[in-house]
């Protein structure tokens, strides 16, 4: 008798399942496209049933109470439904392998169908990519709807006493007829956890390549997705946090790296609101701010702004990424929970932006990407504002995450980050002393090659030494615009000692054959010394390349002729 009550419980069990689940499908067919992930639909009224259905649903409920089956029913409904959402990701996902046969995929490991799915994602084209994502989330927001439907029936269904005439019928000695009302625990939310889950999978398979969308379609991507977000927390309470971070994470590294493959690395005017968002990042690090992004309060224009009173210029980069970090703080402020996910998202922007930066500038990609005709030091010297500006908004950044995580190791993910950046601002200024050092070596190799007997007149400066001085008064105009003054001698010392190095070797070896020669030499060598020493808050050249010409022997074929020095008058 027992068996038998537990067979007929069962039957009960399966047909209250399927009864809910097929009513699920019966709303999942031909939904309109996208019409889910971006407007409300009260008009195809998802929260109603028929009568017959509710009556049917009723009397499996009323049923299965009777033989004390409510609560494993509702707890495998509860557990079909997980599976079901879980089914709408995958049955809408591209096959692992187009190009295999039904034996070979048969025969691989889970590990290697992860594998192949994952090559799969990542090689659909951009509309596929965005069609297969509306149609999931479309699906998926259908579905939940439902669910909520469901655990609304359901509740409503067993707030009320069984009919006693079908108590009675069903247990002729008697049954309580009164009962608990079902609850669901929150099926709707752990519905579109499952969901949002495997759909931050997907995303996160695909990051390299969404990076590398275009405009329309990143802007396809995030809408769908932002929409999909707002629907699902609408139904279920929660925001989908986790996605969130992954869509915006994906939003805001595209749309960085565009904005540095298109940068001109020129000098330009920008509203006074981004410093006040460099005040508002500094302040974070000590306390908390409005959630609400902040809005211009002036129209005033700078050209710099000012991080613990040191001044940097201004990129379209570096703007860009200023309003980065001010959302991911405001978001840490909102999703606390996800602090960690969100400081690991904001690390990976901050490598980007390196990274990005040593493509386009060391790596000469600007001369392509953005179409500039050559780095200039100029473009190097902004480069290097920029990565020094984000060195000192590290701290404060860092400080801002370690008020909510106490993770050591993701906190000091920031200071290898930058280290990074200050390492790449130091090949940056590495560079400027190369192309000097390259530009001398070139007037070297002409000094060496020239007919002086033949060319050569005293009182004129040669033009190796007239472009020298030229070029290398650019460069400390340049610097002195755009770069700090310790910086600015830094460089400009180690390209005067580059200078007296190769300079008083060119001016040893070079051949002379007369005291004409060699007082023209002398000349070009005080020119040189002269116009370096008058350069602005630079240390002054040193004599050394003077007194090495002063002192060369002079040579003609029979000999020596003339040591020290002799100036030929």
């Amino acid at each position: 008798m027992h068996r038998l009550r537990l067979k007929a419980a069962k039957i009960l069990q399966d047909n209250f399942i399927n009864t809910l689940l097929q009513d699920i499908n019966n709303n999942l067919k031909h939904p309109p496209p996208d019409t889910t992930v971006t407007s409300p639909r009260p008009s195809l009224d998802y929260h109603r049933f028929s009568d017959t259905l509710r009556d049917q649903i009723k009397q499996y409920l009323d049923l299965l109470h009777l033989v004390g089956f409510v609560d494993k029913a509702t707890q495998s409904y509860r557990e079909a439904v997980v599976r079901e959402a879980k089914l709408i990701v995958k049955n809408h996902l591209p096959p692992e392998d187009s190009d295999s046969n039904d034996s070979t995929v048969a025969s691989r490991t889970t590990a290697d169908k992860s594998i192949a799915l994952a090559q799969s994602l990542r090689n659909m084209p951009p509309s596929s990519y965005n069609t297969m994502l509306a149609t999931i989330y479309t699906l998926t927001c259908e579905f939940v709807r439902r669910i909520a439907a469901h655990e609304k029936l359901l509740l409503d269904l067993t707030s009320t006493d069984i009919d006693p005439a079908l108590a009675a019928l069903a247990t002729p000695n008697g049954t309580e007829t009164a009962r608990v009302p079902v609850s669901l625990n929150d099926i709707v939310g752990s519905t579109v956890d499952t969901a949002q889950g495997r759909i931050t999978k997907i995303l996160a398979v695909r990051a390299d390549q969404n990076e590398k969308f275009g405009i329309p379609e990143f802007t396809r991507l995030y809408t769908i997705s932002a929409s999909f977000i707002a629907e699902c927390e609408s139904f279920s309470g929660r925001p989908g946090t986790l996605l969130q971070v992954e869509v915006t994470s994906q939003d805001r590294l595209n749309i960085l790296a565009k904005v540095i493959d298109t940068d001109q690395w020129a000098l330009q005017e920008t509203p006074l609101h981004h410093q006040e968002i460099v005040q508002f990042l500094v302040h974070a690090a000590t306390s908390d701010h409005s959630t609400e992004i902040l809005k211009p309060t002036s129209d005033s224009k700078i050209q710099h702004i000012l991080v613990d009173e040191q001044r940097y210029f201004v990129s379209s980069s570096l703007l860009n990424l200023l309003f980065v970090l001010q959302e991911y703080q405001q978001l840490s402020q909102t999703l606390t929970p996800h602090v960690a996910e969100i400081a690991s998202n904001m690390i990976e922007i901050l490598k980007l932006f390196n990274s990005r930066i040593c493509q386009m500038i060391l790596g000469a990609g600007a001369t392509k990407a953005a179409g500039l005709k050559s780095i200039t030091a100029k473009h190097l010297a902004l480069a290097s504002q920029s990565l020094g500006a984000v060195v000192a908004l590290v701290p404060y950044t860092r400080e801002f995450f370690r008020r909510y995580l106490n993770n050591t190791s993701a906190l000091s993910e920031f200071d290898r980050v930058k280290r990074t950046l200050q390492e790449h601002q130091e090949e940056i200024h590495a560079k400027l002393v190369s192309i000097m050092g390259d530009r001398l070596q070139a007037h070297c190799k002409t000094m060496m090659s020239k007919e002086w007997a033949s060319s050569a007149s005293i009182g004129k400066n040669n033009a190796y030494a007239q472009i020298l001085v030229k070029e290398t008064s650019t460069l400390h105009r340049v610097l002195s615009r755009y770069l700090s003054e310790d910086t600015r001698v830094s460089i400009m010392s180690r390209v005067f000692q580059l200078y007296t190095s190769k300079l008083v070797e060119a001016f040893s070896q070079v051949p002379i054959s007369c005291a004409e020669e060699k007082s023209i030499l002398v000349e070009d060598a005080k020119f040189i010394t002269t116009s370096l020493s008058s350069l602005e808050k630079v240390p002054g050249f040193e004599n050394t390349l003077i007194e090495t010409m002063e002192n060369r022997n002079i040579y003609l074929n029979e000999g020596v002729v003339k040591q020290g020095n002799a100036t030929g008058v």
